[in-house]
């Protein structure tokens, strides 16, 4: 296919994703400019539309914004499939509704929800005329970049590319960052005058300038925030349950740094789903920082109000505990089940996440899912310090004892399997310690491929995802380094945005990422970060005792 077919292809599938998105009311407003300054914020996310329909993370903000002040607002996304290889049907990458040119804005707000999207972020700005540099750009001229996301918790990486990052929950944060900057380009403030002004609102890090410490926004009030989505499709939507989370898993960043927890309450929940229903939506995932913080009556006192009240919307429960499932089986009517971390090896459960589920008692409540649900999602975390192979085989015979499970009540059954570094990100217990190499990864996540193959019933598909080589060197270096890890990865970028060319720009700079990348440098931008200091006291006795930062792996 040459390059116009190509572009004519990818603008027809662009058009037919765009056609199936459902607007709530909320969002549709934001397309009368009617009245409105003419000021104009993009939010983009550095990924597919498809993407951009998932994070509602980034629609809340925008939701905040158009709320609050009287700029315009608009999303942006990329258009191809091949993200890293993008010719992208238009010469300046245009927003989803107002089809304005993304460098007409006067801010860009980009979501980098983790490290991965960095290339996919430098390719976005590329194609959409923006220069990537931030020394390149002309203040009040080309768009002010600000950039928000768990992603970007350790800013040190991007601060070279980035004119301010919102480090938390960005919907109060943003909201207030993009009125100083309105008046501030109606005043022509200076640089120097308009950084400072920006330092002095919680939550926003500005590099050179930011001089005391940033500390990580949360929300203190859930009910008062929306939390769903405002751009769906026919068979999703989202719900955000609950902020932060009980259970904070040592290698968890959403469930260490977001503070106490917070359910959203029933009646909100009840509302979103209203609306959801009126619009045709058929399922609505009940998300969070993981469902089984609910108790468990508020679930099925939802079922049960849902099945009463609405008729085309089913509530759906994207992950549940195993040892909770047996507690709302009469009230799940959905054909797969997302079973959480708990479901690695016993070894995992009790030294990384600091809980006592055994394999034995997740088999025994299996008997029951398997009688109700056929796919089974699960994770297999890669990485462990110190798990040695006999642990790792232990969850392989889990997987093929679910299998076993599943063909007694499924002639034809699915388990599929998503494999995941353990990542030493900021605020968590194991921020001080670095994350497993490309190559080790690779060859963990083959041996766990080829031991779980031979362990599973005829009757079962088993499909594993692991994370695509690329991204799991961004996640490594981003998560890890400092400053020098942004120019790398940008010479990466320009030469030629492949994985051999990041490998090889990685060498030549000297930079480890075959077997073991660098501990976290903590964030130049000295983060307060909100912290269990029980557990992280608890983890860092396991840790000192046990790693040699990486020399315990394997050879």
């Amino acid at each position: 296919m040459n390059k116009s077919d190509f572009m004519k292809e990818q603008e027809k599938a662009h058009k037919k994703e765009l056609e199936q998105i459902i607007i709530s009311l909320e969002c549709s407003k934001f397309w009368d400019t009617k009245g409105r300054d003419d000021f104009k914020v993009v939010l983009a996310q550095p990924d597919k539309l498809k993407t951009l329909k998932l994070s509602a993370g980034l629609q809340i903000v925008a939701d905040y914004i158009h709320k609050t002040t009287n700029v315009q607002v608009d999303f942006a996304s990329l258009y191809d499939e091949e993200l890293m290889n993008l010719f992208g049907p238009n010469d300046n990458t245009t927003t989803l509704f107002n089809e304005w040119n993304v460098s007409d804005s006067d801010i860009i707000g980009i979501g980098i929800s983790n490290p991965c999207v960095v290339g996919t972020f430098f390719n976005f700005l590329d194609k959409s005329k923006v220069p990537i540099l931030k020394e390149q750009r002309i203040l009040y001229h080309d768009p002010f970049i600000i950039a928000g996301g768990l992603g970007v918790t350790n800013s040190s990486p991007l601060e070279s590319f980035i004119d301010a990052f919102v480090i938390g929950e960005g919907s109060i944060a943003a909201s207030e960052l993009v009125t100083k900057y309105q008046r501030a380009k109606e005043r022509n403030l200076s640089e120097k005058e308009l950084y400072k002004s920006l330092t002095e609102i919680p939550g926003v890090y500005v590099p050179e300038y930011s001089k005391n410490k940033v500390r990580f926004q949360t929300i203190n009030d859930v009910k008062g925030v929306r939390r769903a989505s405002l751009l769906m499709s026919k068979d999703k939507a989202l719900i955000f349950a609950d902020y932060s989370c009980k259970f904070k898993c040592s290698f968890c960043q959403m469930s260490n740094v977001r503070g106490s927890y917070s359910f959203q309450g029933l009646d909100n929940i009840k509302e979103y789903l209203t609306e959801f229903d009126g619009l045709g939506v058929e399922n609505a995932t009940i998300a969070g920082g993981s469902v089984t913080n609910i108790q468990t009556e508020k679930l099925i006192e939802l079922f049960a109000w849902a099945k009463k009240n609405l008729s085309r919307t089913t509530p759906v429960i994207r992950s549940v505990r195993i040892d909770d499932f047996p507690k709302i089986f009469d009230y799940l009517e959905q054909g797969e089940i997302h079973i959480a971390p708990e479901t690695g090896s016993d070894y995992l459960r009790k030294n990384v996440l600091l809980k006592n589920f055994s394999n034995e008692q997740i088999l025994k409540n299996l008997e029951l899912v398997a009688s109700k649900v056929s796919h089974v999602r699960m994770y297999h975390i890669v990485g462990i310090p110190t798990e040695t192979e006999e642990h790792r085989e232990m969850y392989s015979e889990l997987v093929g004892n679910v299998s076993e499970i599943l063909s007694k009540y499924h002639s034809e059954n699915e388990i599929e399997i998503y494999s995941y570094p353990l990542l030493s990100q900021l605020g968590t217990p194991l921020e001080n310690y670095g994350i497993i190499g490309l190559e080790r990864f690779k060859l963990y996540v083959r041996q766990f491929r080829n031991s779980a193959a031979t362990r599973i019933h005829d009757s079962t598909t088993l499909n594993i995802y692991p994370l695509d080589p690329l991204w799991h060197l961004f996640q490594g270096l981003a998560n890890t380094g400092g400053k020098e890890v942004g120019a790398v990865l940008h010479e990466g970028y320009l030469n030629g945005n492949t994985l051999e060319a990041y490998m090889k720009v990685c060498d030549d700079h000297g930079l480890k990422w075959r077997d073991w990348f660098g501990a976290n440098p903590n964030a130049s931008c000295n983060l307060i970060l909100l912290q269990d200091q029980a557990r992280i006291d608890r983890r860092k006795q396991f840790i000192n005792k046990s790693i040699l930062r990486g020399e315990t792996y394997e050879t």
